[in-house]
């Protein structure tokens, strides 16, 4: 199957508003790139637990926006960095 861990996702979800489901796992890192205009809202994966440490789940900045997830055990810690 595919991974996207240890990848750069570019996401280019043209105008529509998405979810990612956010399962991490064990070691799990990830960045992700925005490329279009729609809002990707990041939702926390059953038996998770989703840490915001921008205090949103939503990349809805600019195309170039970026978010990264670094996961520790069951905990996935998800930093947004919403572009103007």
């Amino acid at each position: 199957g595919k991974t996207q861990k240890e990848k750069n996702v570019i996401i280019d979800n043209g105008a529509n508003a998405i979810n990612i489901t956010v399962n991490g796992g064990t070691n799990f890192l990830a960045s992700y790139l925005k490329d279009g205009t729609g809002a990707i809202t990041f939702v926390q994966g059953a038996g998770r637990t989703l840490i915001q440490i921008d205090g949103t789940a939503v990349l809805n900045g600019v195309p170039g926006s970026k978010a990264t997830i670094s996961s520790v055990g069951t905990k996935d810690y998800l930093s947004i960095s919403n572009a103007v």
